[in-house]
């Protein structure tokens, strides 16, 4: 994967975290109000799509890759979440 294609993906992680923190602050199952029914994720085109040619530089270490000098620039990000169904 070209350092252009894993920023784009690490910059749309960021978007979507960011975009499922701007609710309320606060979960049915946090709250204990499990009765409220959540409107599901919409549906997208299925994946996974592969390279034609597969990169050189193969591991999860996006903070450096083969053939390019030094370190990537920026902050390094640890993302998390939590799945739940309709029902919370």
């Amino acid at each position: 994967m070209s350092a252009v294609a894993r920023l784009a993906l690490v910059l749309s992680l960021v978007a979507l975290v960011s975009g499922c923190s701007r609710g309320s602050g606060s979960s049915p199952t946090a709250t204990g109000n499990v009765d409220e029914s959540l409107s599901p994720t919409p549906s997208q085109q299925e994946g996974p799509y592969y390279p034609v040619t597969k990169p050189a530089d193969r591991d999860s270490d996006l903070t450096t890759i083969d053939g390019a000098a030094g370190l990537a620039g920026g902050q390094v990000l640890v993302i998390g979440g939590t799945l739940t169904d309709t029902t919370g």
